[in-house]
């Protein structure tokens, strides 16, 4: 992996900026230490909240991918991501110099992304040092570590600069976290002026169908409760706010219709009934969505 720029990082816990140390970086304002391993910054904030560890307590729970990271390039779910962010954000992405993933797991998207766009830099996150271990291992496997960083931090406390991305993206990340407003607003920070941000792989219901959604993910909400993180539903209004809360103006919601690529059953369901209903009828049912705003 690429050596980190202390220019282009800050503290998680005060905002300071960081120089440089033997083993990685010293906040000059808090005296924070941030360490560099095997490539991988880590740099977690101090008072990271319980379902940001639950998040990544259930990832350290797989052991059979841990052990073998290829096999990410051969799970369902993983392939389905891959597949979908190549037809959908791929084409967006193109033009992008420095990308910045939120959330990003094993990394699969971020490795179709650096293979697609070899001349853009990537910044690879996760809150899971299990899950960044097995991005890095993918990455050493495909040979891209140029122009590659992979940061161990919290989505709501990015150690990053202002102004450094031109895109941003997460893959169903942003109703795990537990101030998803917060997250908003420090990817909102990062991205450059025209900077944009897609948070792909969620889903939005009406008031009406909200509490419906949540007897179909019975499952995700027992995973849930068992390891600490959040799963949650949000209405179409309230996706808006947030965004817009967060500093993005005339948010767009986009309908994912593409039943070829949902992760279950239920979501192919609401992708193929998108196809055939009018929007204003899905919109009051619930369907899986990409929401995506520009910084202006």
């Amino acid at each position: 992996m690429n050596e980190f720029v202390s220019e282009e990082l800050i503290c998680p816990d005060c905002k300071g900026e960081l120089t440089n140390f033997s083993e990685g970086f010293v906040c000059r304002r808090c005296g924070r230490r941030l360490h560099v391993v095997d490539g991988i910054l880590y740099a977690l904030p101090s008072n990271l909240d319980e379902f940001a560890r639950g998040e990544a307590k259930f990832h350290k729970s797989n052991i059979r991918l841990l052990r073998n990271p290829w096999r990410a390039l051969f799970n369902i779910g993983y392939v389905n991501e891959a597949l979908h962010h190549e037809k959908d954000l791929i084409p967006r992405l193109r033009n992008s110099s420095k990308i910045l993933e939120v959330g990003a797991g094993a990394g699969i998207a971020a490795l179709i992304t650096k293979l697609r766009v070899p001349e853009a830099i990537i910044y690879v996150t996760d809150v899971s040092e299990s899950y960044m271990n097995v991005a890095k291992q993918l990455f050493e496997l495909f040979r891209l570590q140029s122009g590659s960083y992979l940061i161990m931090c919290d989505g709501q406390a990015l150690p990053l600069a202002e102004n450094l991305f031109d895109s941003a993206y997460s893959w169903a990340v942003i109703h795990h976290i537990n101030s998803p407003v917060r997250c908003l607003k420090e990817i909102h920070r990062v991205l450059k002026q025209n900077g944009i941000f897609f948070a792909h792989g969620e889903a939005a219901y009406s008031s009406l169908t909200i509490h419906l959604s949540k007897i179909y993910s019975l499952k995700d909400q027992e995973s849930a409760r068992k390891w600490g993180y959040l799963e949650r539903t949000f209405t179409f209004n309230q996706w808006t706010r947030m965004f817009e809360e967060a500093g993005f103006s005339h948010v767009k919601i986009s309908l994912e219709k593409d039943a070829e690529f949902a992760p279950n059953r239920f979501s192919a369901l609401g992708r193929r009934l998108c196809r055939y209903l009018p929007d204003t009828i899905m919109k009051r049912i619930g369907c899986p969505v990409c929401v995506e705003r520009t910084k202006r």
